[in-house]
């Protein structure tokens, strides 16, 4: 009867804790470089202004002389991205007007030796911008530029630390804080916790087609994912919280759509999330932790039940999508970036390619 109690103080003792050394963390990071003196925006080449969505992977490996007191990661991208640290998922996020740099404390991620920095990055429009650096020990130890190598195909060794290789340069480009981002400085991001009581995660139970009359297919009887065409509802049977993971069938470079909500969602635009993969990988993951029962999915094939990693609500305020503001000139609001990738999404679905 207390294990609810005990787990939210220690929870909440958790966050004022890291909090706290976030805070410490800034003022570290603003005293060494002011913004990430040195670090550009930097992306995959070919791609910027090319009107179609992208997604992959930029890497970096630090040698470090022996392990550091202290270390932090301060990054953000233009639309979202998600960090490996040694192949640890450290946290997600993404790029808004006047968004603060999201700070990790990463001293316990790093070792002596060679540590390897893998961010997945994705953009519904094609052009973006990643930015990041590292500090270690007071000392800049790494910055995005073009030294970091983009891998546009998924490879295992990205994230294990393997010998690379292949990949490309990254392009360098605006140096930070010039260009059209705007950024406040660097705020605190918890980061997600390597256990979670209970499960780790919860698989939906149940899934039907789009269509109204459809039945409800029990998702256990089967091992992997059945056809339900290119428009599919799937249930977890209660609310969950937590962040949103796909097992995709194939290669899973298709681009689709993604729609969450305790109720069954209606498909309506906007969507809640753009499903944008790495070709290569069977997996996609959400940039933000959301509540819900029923997730829509529109041009996404599956090899399993979709999966919630299971988050405490807490933590998952702390890190969920922000509002957007989309104030436009006279008082007109400008259409979302990803208005456009949607749109494909839906005519590709309609035979309209």
């Amino acid at each position: 009867m207390i294990r609810r109690p005990v787990r939210f103080f220690v929870l909440a003792f958790a966050l004022a804790l890291l909090a706290a050394g976030a805070e410490r963390a800034a003022r570290l990071v603003r005293a060494h470089g002011e913004t990430g003196r040195g670090g550009r925006w930097i992306w995959a080449g070919g791609v910027e202004g090319a009107g179609t969505p992208v997604a992959f992977f930029a890497v970096r490996d630090v040698e470090l002389a022996r392990p550091p007191s202290t270390a932090f990661l301060a990054i953000t991208a233009d639309e979202s991205y998600t960090l490996y640290v040694n192949g640890r998922h450290l946290g997600s996020g993404g790029y808004y007007p006047g968004a603060p740099l999201d700070l990790y404390d990463v001293a316990v991620d790093l070792d002596a030796g060679w540590n390897r920095l893998a961010v997945q990055v994705a953009s519904s429009r094609g052009a973006g911008g990643l930015l990041a650096w590292l500090t270690v020990d007071g000392e800049t130890a790494a910055v995005t530029d073009a030294s970091w190598r983009v891998f546009r195909a998924y490879e295992p060794a990205l994230l294990h630390g393997w010998p690379l290789a292949g990949g490309e340069p990254a392009v360098a480009w605006q140096l930070h804080p010039t260009g059209r981002w705007r950024l406040a400085p660097p705020a605190p991001r918890p980061p997600l916790p390597v256990e979670v009581p209970g499960p780790v995660e919860q698989r939906a139970r149940r899934a039907r087609s789009q269509w109204e009359q459809s039945s409800w297919v029990d998702l256990e009887r089967f091992r992997g994912f059945p056809q339900l065409g290119q428009r599919v509802i799937v249930d977890w049977g209660e609310e969950v919280t937590g962040i949103l993971t796909l097992d995709l069938a194939g290669d899973g470079g298709e681009v689709g759509l993604l729609w969450v909500g305790s109720d069954v969602p209606a498909p309506a635009p906007p969507a809640d999330a753009i499903v944008i993969p790495v070709p290569g990988r069977g997996e996609w993951v959400d940039a933000y932790p959301r509540r819900f029962r029923y997730a829509y999915l529109a041009g996404v094939a599956l090899a399993r039940p979709p999966a919630a990693r299971l988050v405490e609500p807490a933590l998952a305020a702390a890190l969920a999508a922000p509002e957007r503001a989309h104030s436009g000139v006279f008082g007109i609001t400008p259409p979302r970036p990803d208005t456009l990738a949607e749109e494909k999404v839906r005519r590709r679905l309609d035979g309209r390619r």
